[in-house]
């Protein structure tokens, strides 16, 4: 009896510790209450160890499952479809990755006059030195296999007709 007290006293201090974590990042309190209760503490110990390594690694999702212990990135993006508070962390963090990239572009610009740096901004960023997509027209002539049959088809009557 005193044992299951002990794990109960536990679980319920694991829970509220999850629940200060998630409180940290981006959960409202109703979120958290609804996050908890349709998964396992399992999964979610991984998911924050996840979120975690997330940020060390810089947004990196392959080296963040490694770190974690989660076998394949396939489970976190099945994560990430079923549960809205992770994808909004996820994506949180790739925004800050996006900005620290280009802050470095930047840098490299304007400190370092990287000339590669300058033609890939300006060739991504700048409406003047963007390239023009252009798109290739379709071929004329038979465009599906049933086309290409009944000339085929229309041929070899014409062939035999004429008996050639």
């Amino acid at each position: 009896m005193e044992e299951e007290n002990d794990t109960n006293k536990q679980e319920i201090e694991e829970s509220e510790i999850i629940k200060e974590y998630l409180k940290k990042k981006m959960f409202r309190d109703s979120d958290i209450y609804d996050y908890m209760n349709g998964q396992q503490s399992r999964t979610l110990y991984k998911k924050i160890a996840f979120i975690e390594n997330l940020q060390k690694v810089n947004g990196i999702i392959s080296l963040a499952c490694k770190l974690s212990g989660i076998k394949s990135r396939k489970t976190v993006y099945n994560w990430m479809k079923k549960d809205p508070n992770l994808r909004k962390i996820v994506n949180e963090l790739n925004k800050i990755r996006d900005d620290m990239v280009f802050d470095v572009l930047l840098e490299r610009i304007f400190y370092k006059k990287d000339g590669s740096c300058i033609r890939y901004y300006l060739s991504k960023c700048h409406p003047e030195f963007m390239r023009k997509r252009t798109t290739i027209p379709p071929k004329k002539g038979p465009q599906t296999l049933d086309e290409l049959f009944k000339i085929i088809e229309a041929k070899e009557k014409v062939q035999s007709d004429t008996g050639v």
